[in-house]
């Protein structure tokens, strides 16, 4: 049993993406479509403990987009997130490991809902086109 401060490590219970508390990691990164579509739908929140929220009870999902996570920092989400009940793969549905470097982690519940929200938008976009010093 792994615990975070003295207490079971558990995600939430919630099974309905309307309102799900969803952390946004790097929203910076993130096109337009992919914030509207999950703006609509969930309550985002800017990623302050992202993963250890989400299996401590404090979010419903977590989402990273934008410019891809190296592998050393998704490599160990299988387990972490898999330990306190939630599931992980990237914005396609794919092994996290095998993906494109996105993230949706989730309590398990929301899981398939949200990767239909996400289907087919796109994941990044160029920063490079913002800076007008370029």
């Amino acid at each position: 049993m792994r615990t975070w401060s003295g207490h079971r490590a558990h995600v939430t219970e919630r099974t309905s993406t309307r309102g799900a508390r969803t952390q946004a990691l790097n929203p910076a990164g993130w096109p337009e479509e992919l914030l509207t579509a999950l703006h609509r739908q969930v309550f985002l929140m800017a990623s302050m403990g992202c993963i250890v929220d989400l299996v401590t009870g404090r979010a419903d999902a977590v989402v990273i987009a934008g410019p891809p996570m190296g592998y050393e920092d998704v490599a160990p989400l299988p387990v972490i997130v898999s330990e306190a009940g939630g599931r992980v793969t990237d914005l396609d549905g794919t092994s996290v490991l095998q993906g494109d470097m996105t993230v949706l982690a989730t309590n398990g519940l929301l899981h398939e809902a949200m990767l239909d929200l996400v289907e087919g938008l796109p994941r990044s976009r160029d920063l490079h086109a913002l800076d007008d010093a370029v």
